[in-house]
This record gives structure tokens, C-alpha cells and sequence, in this order.
């Protein structure tokens, strides 16, 4: 389980560090949802920050807090990150 964990947090900063990388190379965030991909990258965008509120979620429970612990069915979103797999395809 604890690997699983470990390369969940692997790959969102593995995608974090891409949408940003190419925010920065569409020179702002302005000019990134202004192309004609703004589909994809909206959808890469709503992936990346779902995929971070999953881990401040599970950061959270995992320190005791469990205040955001109700919320924990946004694991559910998971299934959105199968959608940037048929970007490969595209």
C-alpha cells in the first residue's frame, strides 16, 4: 500500500512538473488556455490540481487530523486520469 502511495506521488509530480513547465513555455497561464488544445489542457489542468487535492487529502489523514477525511471520496477522480491516456492516442 505504502508503494502504491509512493508512486501515486511520483507521477503527480512527474504531471505537475510538465503543466508547468509548459505554462512557462506558453509564456503564462493566459496563452496556455488560449490555443486550440485549450481542451487538453484544461483537462491536464483539472487532473493535476484533482490529483493534488488528493494528496493534501491523504497528507492530511495520515497526520491524524482527519478534518478533510469526509472528503476522501474524491479518490473517485482517479478515473479522469485514464482520459490523458487518449491524448497519446490523438
Amino acid at each position: 500500500f505504502l508503494a502504491f502511495r509512493a508512486v501515486q506521488y511520483l507521477y503527480t509530480f512527474l504531471f505537475a512538473s510538465e503543466l508547468l513547465l509548459r505554462i512557462r513555455a506558453a509564456d503564462g497561464v493566459r496563452h496556455f488556455f488560449w490555443t486550440d488544445d485549450w481542451h487538453w489542457n484544461s483537462l491536464d489542468f483539472f487532473i493535476v490540481i484533482s490529483s493534488l487535492w488528493e494528496i493534501i487529502v491523504d497528507i492530511t489523514h495520515m497526520l491524524g487530523e482527519g478534518g478533510l477525511s469526509s472528503l476522501a471520496g474524491v479518490s473517485s477522480l482517479k478515473a479522469f486520469r485514464i482520459i490523458r491516456i487518449t491524448r497519446v492516442v490523438k
